[in-house]
């Protein structure tokens, strides 16, 4: 049975197809230092059915590329991995001298250095050749019910349009917590993981979403952030795939969980490639451009609001393969579900990317793994 939700994203999928059969899109490019010129003072035109609640992000890359990238752990973790991660978790953790004893590196057969202090009281897991890791404060998640992060009781927020909860919140330790101290906390220890070189080269990360699960105990609270790449974010919309039968990935992201208002639960760095090449891309479609070429790809009849928009990395394929292609593309956010969220896809939204290169366009539903591809012409 279909439920109402599945009726309107099927309509507006079919929408989208009958744009693209309906019209050839030429696009042009130009260099990519006018790209971002023109970006920092545009306003978006829209029309009758298409508005805009937003401004286009700010471009702050030097430099744009196609990113090819590689999950595959090609060799194990080293006495060394394990060690940056053992030192990693005392300076979070202000493990003191005498207790530094009690830390204990273990090389695991699935590739990774496991660290772990007084019998996994806290632990870290870090890979080699990527920079995905994990750090576990068991005893403070202990106040989360089996531990279960998301659940269908959590609500979402995003941090560029500031509309999370300004009050404190009753955390699930018995403790208050602001979100805005939580930021400030999780920006000391984004330093910590920095200057311990737990991110790759070129790879920083900015606060996109919130979230507040509501437990049994009180709240957890997942500041989720996009992974940036030489300036660049890398788009966290789903995994855009229009193949079936595949295993699907989540897109890259870090996260800083907090059950209350001492010290985080845990923080990880997941689905994190390393770069394997990167193209330098020269000239680019601007933002007046792609605005066109997006509202051209929407059937005449639908009607949508954009939401958010900025120019990201965005893995077309990301599936289960050694490598994945990280395009440039403009990510018009047009729709975000307060329903149908999952661990394995927490924010879920409607997107339509404009890639920078080619122009073509992509209609995502990250909740349902939809999509819809329209080709254009240069």
């Amino acid at each position: 049975m279909f439920t109402k939700f599945k009726c309107v994203l099927l309509a507006l999928l079919f929408l989208f197809s009958l744009a693209g059969c309906s019209q050839s899109i030429s696009v042009e490019t130009k260099p990519y230092d006018e790209v971002k010129k023109e970006t920092e003072s545009y306003s978006f035109k829209g029309n009758d059915l298409i508005e805009f609640n937003c401004a286009p992000g700010e471009i702050k890359a030097d430099e744009v590329y196609i990113l090819t990238m590689n999950k595959t752990l090609k060799t194990m973790a080293t006495q060394q991995d394990g060690q940056k991660m053992k030192n990693t978790l005392i300076k979070l953790f202000d493990i003191q001298e005498e207790e530094q004893d009690d830390i204990e590196i273990k090389l695991r057969e699935g590739g990774d250095a496991f660290v772990s202090y007084k019998d996994d009281f806290l632990y870290g897991s870090i890979y080699p050749n990527c920079s995905t890791f994990l750090i576990n404060h068991i005893e403070n998640m202990k106040a989360v019910p089996d531990y279960n992060i998301y659940t269908t009781e959590y609500s979402t927020y995003s941090y560029s349009r500031g509309d999370y909860p300004k009050e404190e919140l009753n955390m699930a330790d018995g403790s208050s917590l602001r979100i805005d101290q939580a930021i400030s906390d999780a920006d000391k220890y984004i330093g910590i993981l920095s200057d311990a070189n737990m991110f790759d080269d070129g790879e920083t990360v900015k606060l996109s979403r919130i979230a507040v699960n509501k437990t049994e105990n009180g709240s957890v609270l997942i500041l989720h952030y996009n992974q940036v790449r030489y300036g660049l974010e890398v788009d966290d919309g789903g995994a855009i795939n229009g193949e079936e039968n595949v295993d699907m990935m989540r897109d890259p992201f870090f996260e800083v969980v907090f059950v209350g208002d001492d010290k985080p639960g845990q923080l990880r760095n997941s689905f994190s490639d390393g770069v394997m090449k990167k193209d330098k891309v020269e000239e680019l479609l601007g933002i007046a451009e792609a605005e066109k070429v997006m509202i051209a790809s929407l059937a005449e009849e639908m009607k949508a609001t954009v939401l958010e928009c900025a120019l990201r990395y965005c893995c077309i394929q990301r599936t289960d393969t050694e490598n994945h292609i990280y395009r440039p593309m403009w990510c018009f956010v047009i729709t975000e579900y307060k329903e149908g969220a999952s661990a394995f896809v927490p924010f879920p939204r409607v997107t339509v990317y404009v890639d920078a290169v080619s122009g073509d366009t992509y209609y995502c539903d990250s909740s349902k793994f939809l999509l819809e591809k329209n080709s254009t012409e240069k």
